[in-house]
């Protein structure tokens, strides 16, 4: 879902299945929602993570462990 979309639509919960650059954009805008993203290894390569604002961000998923520890 774009970002523009959650911002009429105000849901619940956010859940991003990739921290890529729509999650970057929404980690930027006003809080109005829960937000939880899920990090896969591409992420630590692509520079995407260092401009997100995690400050926003409720939970943080890993698909494994080993990723956990290196981020």
């Amino acid at each position: 879902m774009a970002i523009e979309a959650i911002k009429e639509w105000i849901p619940d919960i956010v859940f991003c299945e990739w921290a890529g650059p729509e999650f970057v954009k929404l980690t930027h805008q006003p809080k109005r929602s829960r937000i939880i993203v899920r990090i896969h290894g591409y992420e630590l390569d692509s520079g995407l993570l260092e401009q997100a604002d995690f400050s926003v961000v409720d939970d943080v998923i890993f698909v494994s462990r080993p990723l956990k520890e290196q981020c």
